[in-house]
């Protein structure tokens, strides 16, 4: 058996995130992608918000508790105050978790550190009476709150709780191996390896055919800022104008198009298809030239390109489209334009150069056939299901151990 093994339905697991389970996207999409029904049954999720942006269907043995003492419980999500959560009323809400976890009998907590729930895990660590598992899939300290204006003064406080957290968890999961580096060095801590679980298929090929003549890139998601988009925009149009077809720019789901399409002014189609279900977008990116994927390159965006790893690419490896690397050369997804067929990597951000790279791109024969080997490379490597799972669920059933025998016989022998 798979699985949460050390956990029941009468002595579950607390899983703790800042963001609903009915969030559409970012880390729900990994926790989601480990759990099936019957792992669903031994989790009770505690959450600070209680809408998500898209609501992908619960899970018929989900249990979900909102915190009251939020200001997710009392206000909507999008005027919340994660200043508020976080700064002064983490102490709070770390009792109210401790009370769900002592009246439904939890063996443990799994916490995934994100915003307010950062300094909640640094008090639930320092109660000790549940042991916690950190889970990390952006750095709350360096790779969130110091690219953000409204947060930058928390900065040191993230760091305090999420450094507390860390060192006195039973277990910690991350992304990727920067991250796993930097925390070992930084925390002394190590770590295990998990992100989204995407169990293997036999995609069909995604040819791409130039009779249209159009040069196509699709953009999945937010891109981190909308600074990255006129650049691409104006290398799109520049490579386009100089190959005699026509640029088109394809946004899936919470992408800036109607903004982009009046700041470039026509020189390239910017098409919204706006928010859909994954079969849907797969379905649209499997029509582009490249999909883009793309890493910030400011200073304050170090730690983030250095640690994080895209969930998206779990969907773009879906579609079976090669990839267009936006990103610098230190970034956890440089390297992965050597894998053969993969894609194109634009390391800088200059349009002409990017123009030039979209060009060698059209020129290459390969290109039109798809990357469906190439990315299924990608898949074993780092969204294997069986890995995901094992190196999760093992870490979560080692923070506890084996469930007190409850059978019958040991139940009549005790008595």
């Amino acid at each position: 058996m798979s699985g949460l093994t050390n956990y029941s339905h009468d002595r579950p697991l607390i899983l703790l995130t800042d963001y609903s389970p009915r969030f559409g996207g970012g880390g729900a999409i990994n926790l989601r992608s480990v759990m099936d029904p019957e792992t669903r049954s031994r989790i009770v999720w505690v959450t600070l918000t209680p809408d998500g942006e898209v609501s992908p269907p619960a899970g018929e043995n989900e249990r979900v508790v909102v915190l009251k003492g939020g200001m997710g419980a009392t206000v909507p999500r999008v005027s919340r105050s994660l200043f508020q959560d976080t700064a002064f009323k983490s102490a709070q809400l770390a009792q109210e978790v401790l009370s769900i976890a002592r009246s439904c009998s939890a063996r443990g907590i799994w916490v995934v550190m994100h915003n307010a729930a950062v300094p909640i895990a640094a008090h639930l660590v320092k109660q000790g009476e549940f042991p916690v598992v950190a889970s990390v899939h952006d750095d709350p300290a360096f790779g969130v709150a110091l690219r953000s204006r409204r947060y930058l003064a928390l900065v040191p406080l993230i760091e305090r709780a999420f450094a507390r957290t860390l060192k006195r968890a039973a277990g910690v999961e991350v992304v990727s191996q920067g991250m796993m580096d930097r925390y070992r060095r930084r925390y002394g801590v190590e770590g295990v390896f998990g992100n989204r679980a995407v169990a293997p298929f036999v995609a069909e090929p995604a040819p791409f055919s130039k009779e249209e003549k159009v040069l196509r890139i699709g953009v999945l998601g937010n891109t981190y800022s909308y600074s990255p988009l006129p650049i691409l925009g104006k290398a799109v149009g520049k490579a386009a104008s100089d190959l005699g077809i026509r640029g088109e720019l394809v946004f899936v789901g919470q992408g800036q198009a109607d903004r982009l399409r009046a700041d470039l002014g026509g020189l390239v189609d910017v098409v919204g298809v706006g928010q859909v279900a994954e079969d849907r977008g797969v379905e649209v990116l499997r029509g582009s030239f490249l999909q883009y994927l793309n890493y910030p390159f400011g200073w304050r965006d170090k730690v983030l390109r250095q640690t994080s790893f895209p969930i998206k690419l779990g969907t773009y490896i879906a579609a079976g489209r090669p990839l267009l690397l936006h990103t610098p050369s230190d970034s956890s997804t440089a390297d992965l334009a050597q894998i053969p067929g993969l894609g194109y990597h634009w390391g800088d951000l200059s349009s002409d150069n990017g123009a030039e790279v979209l060009k060698r791109a059209w020129a290459d024969p390969q290109t039109s056939e798809g990357a469906n080997l190439a990315l299924e490379a990608v898949r074993r490597k780092y969204f294997d299901l069986e890995m995901i799972k094992s190196n999760v669920m093992g870490l979560l059933n080692r923070m506890v151990g084996p469930l007190p025998d409850a059978s019958p016989s040991a139940s009549s022998s005790n008595e």
